[in-house]
């Protein structure tokens, strides 16, 4: 079942979880949710196995340039994934990975 980001924020709040909410723990669970049951591949759902299959490792043990790779495929995951030869999906991952770079708490620095 392939879910986009507008789908899943909607069923949380039918569910009675505010997505747009402040509260850094309830947005940060709902990223967690979302990742887990996102397509990253034709029949390839969820950071971990998208990890395992690309990266043959764990979503957790995942260089930021990895992290970034999947994450840049996430608007079209079947013909942007960590391999494609896409400009356009080069240029998001290239984005991604420079704010990941800018994020402290990604950096654990908060």
């Amino acid at each position: 079942m392939r879910i986009g980001w507008h789908q899943f924020q909607q069923t949380c709040e039918s569910a009675g979880t505010n997505s747009s909410s402040t509260n850094s723990s309830t947005n940060s669970r709902i990223l967690d949710l979302y990742l887990n049951v996102v397509e990253f591949a034709p029949g390839v759902y969820g950071a971990e196995a998208a990890a395992q299959r690309y990266f043959g490792k764990p979503a957790a043990a995942l260089a930021r340039s990895e992290a970034a790779a999947l994450a840049g495929g996430l608007p079209q995951p079947s013909s942007w994934h960590p391999g494609s030869t896409s400009k356009a999906y080069l240029r998001r991952v290239e984005r991604i990975a420079g704010r990941i770079e800018r994020a402290a708490w990604l950096r654990g620095e908060i």
